[in-house]
């Protein structure tokens, strides 16, 4: 999650050094994060966006971008781009009841994009 003021969860501490040298050449890579749009609406999900600057830092491809319709805040480091988010952003304080379904199509989208880079690879053309 992301805590306080836009920072990463203290649980990252003792790798996030680590995580930022990690080579992710050839490797897919997918990220979720919660947050409280609401509470934190200027730093809702940072996380994911944090994570994912270091994934395409360090040449890993992100799957599982994820649409930011339906949330309402006012800034995130997640948003790749108006639309989209880097990854899954779960609000359990504020949209519990949307969480399960969320991870459901979520999973299907991942698996679907999985399979497509895998034929990818199989053909050759990756």
């Amino acid at each position: 999650p992301t805590w306080y003021d836009g920072d990463l969860h203290s649980d990252w501490e003792d790798f996030y050094d680590e995580f930022n040298t990690i080579d992710l050449s050839g490797r897919l890579v997918a990220v979720f994060g919660l947050g409280d749009q609401y509470g934190y609406g200027e730093y809702f999900v940072d996380g994911i966006g944090m994570l994912a600057k270091v994934v395409i830092e360090n040449q890993g491809e992100l799957i599982g971008n994820w649409s930011t319709s339906g949330y309402d805040f006012s800034e995130s480091k997640a948003v790749k781009d108006e639309a989209t988010f880097y990854g899954l952003a779960l609000d359990e304080e504020n949209q519990s009841q949307d969480t399960n379904e969320r991870l459901d199509a979520w999973i299907q989208q991942l698996q679907v994009e999985l399979k497509h880079s895998r034929n990818l690879v199989l053909n050759g053309t990756n």
